[in-house]
């Protein structure tokens, strides 16, 4: 004779803690839930609702800048520094975690316009207007002469202003952005290799962290370059309808790329296929300054002219933002930066500011107990299963904007369409075939190789 027993290890209902709720076995068979989808349904608009209601981005503010915060930079040794770099002079080192100010160092007499640190973690290079690249200690202890005043390791003097600095990841060499391209050795005083496509000034250079010997740079000639520092050419060269103010590679995927332009949108581009953009990110209402990748490769953030502070994810097919940061008191967002754990955004703006953000706004900052985040991970599953139900999709897209964005976005849809209707007037009522771009992927008026 067999008998069938029920089995079950205490361990499986021993608590957290004693205010913890205990585990309830439920029968899953879908003939005893035949209201399973309406049931859900309602949790998904639960959810998206609890959502927007605990929706609190912002983190802390660090105050101290005495000018406007023109950049930042990011420690890839330790997740809690970041470096901001000032219209002042001044650098600054901050721990986020503590939220206080490290040290500070008076680096250059005009604006810092670029910082980036070692691979190693242990300096940081500074770049500024006053035609100097300086080396500094991560720690400060080692950069202190005997009057007290701040001492560089090493500096660099080029024959122009600097406008942007980035670091090779695995040599020990670095790439300027000023009147030309410049390669320089950490050991040379001078750049050991100069590029020039025409004459005009590189705005923003950033190395490719994967192949590492690709540089990607901006000129003020509404184009964007692609180096290699095997051959000391540029291999490919694109011009945009305006100019672009800065670039950055994908993490993920190495041979994709994101440009910040004056035309109020993003642009993701291939580096092997530079005649039409993959994507178009097209909610800001002004300049887009500043654009970073998230560690992961699938979302975005930026900085704009327009004093906001937008997140992106490259998934999405509208090329609208998943969500909009702002403050009363923020004016224009110069720069822009992802943290490396996935879990904030920093950003510098010219109130002179260095702002921490949540990068999913409604997700709480204290640690989680294994239920808590079996839960938030329920409700995304519901909110993305239902999203695009009317009502869900209008709660979690609904966003309070100041007034003037709207404004704006308002305009600029009149625009838009008024262009759009000139457009298929023109196509229907002429017989010769019109030139332009008709969508916005076709961005590229000029390709060169």
């Amino acid at each position: 004779m067999k008998f069938k027993v029920l089995s079950r290890s205490n361990k499986e209902h021993t608590k957290d803690v004693a205010s913890e709720v205990g585990k309830v076995h439920r029968n899953l068979d879908p003939r005893l839930h035949p209201m399973e989808r309406q049931v859900e349904y309602q949790r998904a608009l639960q959810a998206v609702k609890l959502d927007r209601m605990f929706a609190k981005p912002f983190v802390a503010a660090f105050e101290g800048h005495l000018d406007s915060v023109h950049c930042l930079a990011k420690d890839p040794t330790n997740l809690s520094l970041m470096l901001s770099g000032g219209c002042d002079g001044e650098v600054r080192l901050w721990n986020m975690q503590k939220k206080e100010l490290c040290h500070k160092v008076s680096a250059h007499k005009g604006f810092v316009t670029g910082m980036v640190t070692a691979p190693d973690g242990a300096a940081y290079f500074s770049a500024g207007s006053d035609k100097a690249v300086r080396l500094w200690d991560i720690e400060g202890s080692r950069q202190m002469d005997q009057h007290g005043e701040a001492r560089p390791l090493a500096e660099y003097l080029g024959d122009r202003p600097f406008s942007s600095i980035d670091h090779h990841c695995e040599k020990s060499m670095f790439c300027t952005a000023g009147g030309n391209l410049e390669l320089w050795d950490v050991t040379r005083q001078r750049p050991i290799t100069t590029f020039n496509w025409g004459i005009d000034q590189v705005t923003a250079c950033r190395f490719n962290k994967v192949e590492t010997d690709l540089i990607l740079c901006t000129m003020s000639d509404r184009s964007i370059c692609v180096y290699d520092t095997r051959v000391e050419q540029a291999t490919q060269k694109m011009v945009l309808p305006m100019k672009s103010n800065n670039v950055c590679w994908n993490p993920m995927e190495p041979m994709t790329f994101a440009v910040a332009n004056e035309d109020h949108n993003i642009y993701q581009f291939d580096a092997r296929k530079m005649d039409k953009a993959q994507l178009v990110f097209v909610s800001h209402v002004a300049a887009v300054l500043d654009v970073d990748y998230a560690p992961t490769g699938k979302e975005l953030v930026s900085g704009s002219f327009d004093n906001t502070v937008r997140l992106w994810k490259t998934d999405m097919c509208d090329g609208t933002s998943r969500d909009i940061y702002h403050t009363k008191r923020m004016r224009r967002v110069w720069t822009a930066k992802w943290s490396l754990d996935n879990n904030y955004v920093v950003t510098g703006s010219d109130d002179m500011n260095v702002r921490l953000w949540k990068s999913r706004a409604s997700v709480p900052l204290k640690q989680l107990f294994f239920r808590e985040k079996k839960k938030l991970e329920y409700s995304d599953k519901l909110r993305e299963r239902f999203g695009e139900f009317d009502e869900i999709k209008k709660i979690s897209k609904q966003r309070l904007i100041p007034k003037y964005i709207k404004t704006a976005q308002k305009k600029k849809r009149v625009i838009t369409r008024s262009r759009q209707a000139k457009l298929r007037n023109q196509q229907g009522n002429t017989k010769r075939i019109l030139e332009g771009p008709v969508l916005k992927r076709d961005c590229v008026v000029e390709l060169a190789e």
